[in-house]
C-alpha cells in the first residue's frame, strides 16, 4: 500500500475517534476536554476531513428518529463544527454546514429558550455570509455595495447550502423578533436568496426552499410586491410537499402554523396537525429526525390552540 495513502486512512480514523470522543464528552459538559481535542485535530491534520466528518454527524443525527438524540447529539456537535468553523473562516463546506447545524439546533431549542435561539441564528447568519463570500465576484459586489438580486448569478450549485441557510437564518430570527425592524428589512435579500437555491437544486432537503419560501409568503403582506399572500403560499407548501409526496411533515408543520394560523383556518390547522402525529417517521428516509421534530412540535402547538385562533 502507498504510504501516503496509508497516512490519509490513519488521519481519517483518528479524526473519527476525535469527533466521537468530542460529541460523547460535549454531551456530559467537557467543555475543556472539547477545546483540547479540536486542537489535537487540527495539529495532527484532522482538519483535511473536517468537511467529510461534518457530513457523516449531519447525515447520522438526520437518520433518528429519537428526538433526545437528535436534540442532546446536535447540542454536543456544535462545540466541534464552531471550532472548526472559526479555524478555517474561508471554507465553503464548513460554514456552509455550520449556518445548516446552528439553525437546526435553534429550532429545536427555541420553544425553550428563545433567545439563545436568537443568538444561534446570527450565528448561521455569519457562518452562512462567510461561506457566500468565498465567491470572488460575490464578494467584490457585496463590498461595492450591490444588491444580493444581481449577485446570487454568480453563485453556482456548490453554494445551494450557503444561500438556504443564510436566508433562513435570518427568517427564523425574525420569527423570534419580529419587530426588528432590520430584519424586515432583509427580507427581500433573503427571498433572492432561497430562490437561487431553489433555482439550482428545487429538491434540496425534501423541498426545504419551497417550505421557507411558503413561511415567508403567509407572513408578508401581498402590498409588498414580493408575490407573497395566502394563495402563494399555500402554492409553495404545495410544491415542497410534491418533492417526497408528502413525506417531509415538516411542511404540514410549518404549514399549519404559519398559513393556516395566519388566516385563521383551524379546520385545516387541525387536519394538518393529525396527518403529522399518525405518519410513520420513518417514511422520510434519511430524514426521520425531521419527522420526529414535527411530531413533537404538533404536541406543543396543538396545546396552544386557544391562543392561536
Amino acid at each position: 500500500m502507498h504510504p501516503g495513502i496509508d497516512n490519509k486512512k490513519a488521519v481519517l480514523t483518528k479524526t473519527k475517534l476525535l469527533i466521537l470522543a468530542g460529541v460523547l464528552l460535549s454531551m456530559i459538559g467537557c467543555t475543556r476536554v472539547i477545546q483540547k481535542i479540536s486542537q489535537v485535530g487540527v495539529s495532527t491534520g484532522a482538519e483535511i476531513f473536517a468537511g467529510p466528518t461534518i457530513h457523516m454527524m449531519v447525515d447520522i443525527i438526520m437518520d433518528t428518529d429519537n428526538i433526545r438524540l437528535a436534540r442532546e447529539g446536535i447540542g454536543g456537535n456544535m462545540v466541534i463544527v464552531t471550532a472548526l468553523a472559526e479555524l478555517h473562516p474561508n471554507d465553503l463546506e464548513i460554514q456552509s454546514k455550520a449556518a445548516y447545524l446552528h439553525c437546526c439546533y435553534g429550532m429545536l431549542v427555541e420553544n425553550e429558550d428563545p433567545r439563545f435561539a436568537s443568538q444561534l441564528y446570527h450565528i448561521a447568519r455569519d457562518c452562512g455570509k462567510r461561506a457566500l463570500r468565498t465567491n470572488k465576484k460575490f464578494r467584490d459586489g457585496m463590498d461595492s455595495g450591490k444588491r444580493t438580486s444581481e449577485l446570487v448569478q454568480y453563485l453556482n450549485d456548490d453554494y445551494v447550502e450557503a444561500l438556504m441557510w443564510t436566508a433562513s437564518a435570518k427568517m427564523l430570527y425574525l420569527l423570534q423578533n419580529r419587530n426588528d425592524h432590520q430584519a424586515q428589512l432583509e427580507i427581500p435579500e433573503s427571498l433572492d436568496m432561497v430562490g437561487r437555491a431553489m433555482e439550482m437544486d428545487p429538491d434540496y432537503l425534501f423541498g426545504a426552499c419551497q417550505m421557507f419560501i411558503g413561511v415567508y409568503y403567509a407572513l408578508i403582506p401581498e402590498f409588498m410586491g414580493v408575490g407573497s399572500g395566502p394563495e402563494n403560499s399555500a402554492k409553495m407548501f404545495q410544491e415542497a410537499r410534491d418533492v417526497t409526496d408528502g413525506k417531509n411533515l415538516m411542511v404540514d408543520l410549518f404549514e399549519a402554523r404559519f398559513l393556516s394560523v395566519t388566516i385563521g383556518d383551524k379546520p385545516r390547522f387541525e387536519e394538518l396537525m393529525d396527518h403529522i402525529l399518525k405518519t410513520d417517521p420513518k417514511a422520510l428516509e434519511g430524514g426521520a429526525m425531521l419527522n420526529v421534530f414535527a411530531q413533537e412540535q404538533a404536541h406543543y402547538w396543538l396545546d396552544k390552540k386557544k391562543e392561536l385562533f
